[in-house]
């Protein structure tokens, strides 16, 4: 009936009924209902993550938009980071109306090896966004402007509460095997770290989302604290085996402690995010706007096909993957402008680009891997290396970064509409022939008289602009205020303004600016390099923002009371940042539905 039906889930009137209230007719034929249902439940898998979709139409136009049939085209671009047998289970589930596998790739996806295609799901259907508000049940999540959750909203509240309160109603919760020699008994939180249990319950539904971190992850301490404090029998090593067993031995992401979300957060000002509860179509795009009453206006996006939550940005080159079976473990895209209008246009298809190796001396790195060069971090990208170009210092024993100019935002215009930081930059840039004035000022409050900035380093690859641009006839697909553009959208909080300037070769600079709420902002930038890290569909499927292959903050200044830290290259610091041994939160959740 699981795989019938689709996923348990004890929040649901119809499953409640069926586990709660199905009286039985006999002893015997309980006690072997019982067993069978607990069979079900252990070998039942969660509902697939992809819907069956429909073969989408391989006609190219470069005039009018594309008709295409139901597809979610922003899930099949999630395909390639796959392992061999997954992604030939993910692209059939999206080139072919019928797909009878959907077990088989739910079990694929399920792996802890294909956890960056499970994030990429997730990232499609749920985006991370900062902070929560308004929560009731899960107040302790209340006033956390810093952090990133994938569904923190109301309902989510009700659901976690409804959740927890199954879990009161049990009289000991049991991980069914999961040692592959008996089960797990605890006591619920009727009787056992009430706190904590309700921190999980509402985890589970909040999702944190942080750098580093590949699905939702609870650290292996907060896993042994729970198991040891709430096991009938207290088995320590026991405890310590299942919570390794659960723990990929090479897991170094970052996780959730539950402690940090058992007691509340003091009250902070309130940090303003307009789009998270807005009233916008599923056809249009929320905005950020400074002008607008209510703090965000509702622009058309652009479809990933008919059964895709990620809308395209308006006016903006957008990239999406074909369905041809002629692209085996390659990137086959078609490149199209999203108008004004939530339509595709002047749509072509650059040529076909293969996974191909980098060689740095005598080593080779596959495509995707990144690697560090001393003080500079380097991504492989198509048979490409493409790295930041600081100046190392080691005289001190450490490689630290020299910066030939100040990042002090001090913006120059040339007479071509370029932008720069500040002069420096604009004269090693080579410009020091043009004149440079200073930029007209943008917005009521001037261009740069902020409180505070945050300053992010983005690195290009020109190859794969100069590709891009022979496929759509030379058109003008990036540059640094397309940049400026795509990244807008992606900002949350209504205090906080990007700009972008250009900088060396190969380099743009990109400005996290405010008057107030520093913090968040800095946040913000923060949330910027983590979708870049694990290039996220918001930036792939976005043209101008995809060919930047690396991101990283070299500075953050607060400037009354005076604060600077400047970064040094590799230097992963930041509110995302916690390398911690982490478990896996939803096969542990989906263990706790065997009750006695």
């Amino acid at each position: 009936m699981v795989k019938d039906c689709g996923e348990l889930l004890l929040t649901e009137p119809l499953w409640k009924c069926f586990m709660s209230k199905s009286p039985p007719s006999s002893p015997e034929r309980s006690a072997h209902n019982n067993d069978r249902a607990i069979n079900d439940i252990r070998n039942s898998k969660p509902r697939s993550l992809i819907d069956p979709s429909k073969t989408v139409s391989t006609t190219i136009t470069t005039t009018t938009a594309i008709q295409r049939s139901s597809y979610d085209a922003a899930k099949l671009s999630c395909c390639d980071r796959g392992t061999l047998q997954c992604y030939r289970l993910c692209r059939m589930a999206h080139t072919n109306e019928f797909f009878p596998e959907t077990e088989e790739l739910d079990n694929c996806v399920a792996q802890p090896s294909e956890a960056a295609v499970a994030t990429c799901f997730e990232d499609v259907d749920e985006p991370c966004q900062p902070g929560c508000s308004n929560l009731s049940f899960c107040s302790s999540f209340n006033n956390r402007p810093l952090e990133l959750f994938r569904n923190c909203n109301p309902e989510a509240d009700a659901a976690a509460q409804n959740v927890f309160q199954e879990w009161i109603r049990m009289t000991r919760v049991v991980l069914p095997g999961l040692t592959g020699r008996q089960d797990v008994k605890l006591w619920g939180p009727s009787t056992c770290m009430m706190p904590q249990w309700k921190a999980l319950a509402c985890a589970l539904q909040f999702k944190p989302c942080r750098r580093n971190m590949l699905r939702t992850a609870i650290c292996w301490n907060s896993c042994i604290k729970l198991l040891s404090g709430c096991m009938t029998q207290y088995n320590a090593t026991l405890a310590v085996e299942l919570c390794n067993r659960l723990t990929p031995e090479s897991f170094t992401g970052a996780c959730i402690s539950l402690e940090d979300y058992v007691a509340p957060q003091p009250k902070t000002v309130a940090v303003v995010a307009p789009c998270r509860y807005n009233t916008c179509r599923t056809d249009q795009v929320c905005v950020v706007d400074h002008r607008s009453s209510n703090g965000y206006s509702c622009l058309p996006g652009c479809q990933f096909g008919d059964r895709s939550k990620l809308l395209g940005f308006p006016k903006s080159w957008v990239q999406l993957p074909t369905p041809s079976t002629s692209c085996y473990y390659n990137s086959c895209n078609e490149v199209c402008y999203c108008n004004g209008k939530g339509e595709l246009q002047q749509c072509h298809t650059p040529p076909l680009q293969p996974f191909e190796a980098c060689r740095v001396g005598q080593q080779q790195f596959e495509h995707g891997t990144r690697l560090q060069n001393d003080c500079n971090q380097c991504v492989c990208h198509y048979g490409e290396l493409i790295c930041t170009r600081y100046r190392c210092d080691n005289s001190s024993g450490t490689s630290a970064v020299i910066w030939s100019c100040p990042l002090q935002p001090n913006p120059v215009c040339t007479s071509s509409g370029k932008r720069f930081l500040n002069t420096c930059v604009a004269q090693w840039h080579g410009t020091a022939v043009e004149p440079l004035e200073h930029c007209p000022q943008e917005g009521p409050d001037g261009f740069f008289a902020p409180e505070c900035y945050t300053v992010i380093q983005l690195v290009y690859s020109q190859k794969q602009i100069d590709r891009l641009s022979r496929s759509t006839n030379k058109s003008t697909i990036f540059s640094a205020s397309l940049v400026e553009q795509s990244l807008r959208y992606l900002l949350a909080y209504s205090h906080c303004h990007v700009s972008v300037f250009h900088s060396f070769d190969g380099e743009l600079l990109a400005v996290i600016h405010s008057q107030m709420h520093c913090a968040s902002c800095s946040a913000e930038a923060e949330k910027l390099v983590m979708l870049f890290d694990t290039r996220s569909p918001q930036v792939t499927l976005n043209v101008q923002l995809d060919v930047i292959l690396l991101a990283e903050v070299v500075q953050f200044v607060q400037l009354h009371p005076s604060h600077t830290h400047t970064l040094s290259s590799g230097g992963r610091g930041g509110v995302f940042a916690n390398h911690v041994q982490s478990i896996y939160i939803i096969p542990f959740f989906l263990s706790l539905l065997r009750f006695i």
